[in-house]
């Protein structure tokens, strides 16, 4: 009773239209409940509002379309010379709208799913739209349910829900199918990238080799620290290294030695050359 009477509040009567609503249950599995209501509005002082509610037909700049007289190409002129306009004719209310039953139908799914556990709910929608691959049972009616077995429609359904259950077990199988197939395939991605990083690493740790080995057999560039350590160096050994003895005093004294040797050396020469009729001294 709260179910209906919250829907029927909520969907019809706060938007204005007068309802009248009975439960029938028969206690045969099948209750339900009927609605009858207003299309026409009532207006806060208690009357009736129109049926029908008229308007002026509005071109694309929304300015108001004349009506052409066809025999004078102009515009209409009414009573009182007043000049006419197009009308559209409408209903006050879209409340006998057919649209309005997908609207109706889903308040009610959604109603009665805030009674119902998570694997009772209902959905308004069809299977198809619903995306589920299910066949759907055919209503039997109160008739057909008490010939059992022995009603056509009741025959019908008890086939459609066999079928449905082995549906139900090749879906299922196929959902596992899918599972596995999307754990291959991301296992498949992990090897690949993997594989990737080790030729990345690969090709990179050549590069690093082949580096190395052109840096090994070329000559190294010289700079200004080089070049100064060598000069260091080259002055130190020039300062441990001793002096030729021309460049130094007792290199003076053996020189003149010599030389003063070899002088008296050719002295004594010349006078045993003299002594035996050679040259004058």
């Amino acid at each position: 009773k709260k179910l209906v009477h919250d829907y029927v509040q909520r969907s019809f009567v706060d938007r204005g239209m007068c309802a009248d609503w009975s439960i029938h249950d028969k206690e045969d599995g099948n209750p339900h409940a009927h609605i009858m209501l207003t299309t026409r509005a009532i207006k806060k002082n208690g009357t009736w509002a129109p049926k029908q509610k008229s308007t002026y037909l509005l071109d694309e700049d929304g300015a108001k379309v004349p009506q052409i007289d066809p025999k004078t190409g102009q515009q209409k002129i009414g009573a009182r010379g007043r000049k006419m306009w197009k009308r559209n004719t409408e209903s006050y209310t879209d409340w006998n709208d057919r649209s309005n039953a997908e609207i109706w139908r889903k308040s009610w799914a959604e109603s009665c799913n805030q009674y119902l556990a998570p694997e009772n709910k209902i959905d308004h929608r069809s299977y198809e739209r619903q995306g589920v691959e299910q066949i759907p049972t055919i209503h039997e009616g109160h008739v057909a349910r008490e010939m059992g077995d022995r009603s056509e429609r009741v025959q019908t359904n008890i086939d459609v829900k066999a079928g449905n259950r082995e549906l139900s077990g090749l879906s299922a199988t196929i959902a596992k199918i899918q599972e596995e197939a999307r754990k291959l395939f991301r296992q498949i991605a992990e090897l690949t990238e993997l594989i990737r990083k080790r030729a990345q690493e690969k090709a990179e740790a050549k590069r690093q080799v082949e580096q190395l080995a052109q840096t090994g057999s070329a000559e190294p560039t010289p700079n200004v620290a080089d070049n100064f350590l060598k000069k260091l160096n080259a002055d130190k050994a020039k300062q441990a290294k001793p002096a030729p003895p021309e460049e130094s005093v007792a290199g003076d004294f053996l020189k003149k030695l010599n030389s003063d040797r070899s002088k008296r050396q050719a002295h004594k020469y010349r006078e045993r050359t003299h002594d035996q009729g050679g040259p004058e001294l």
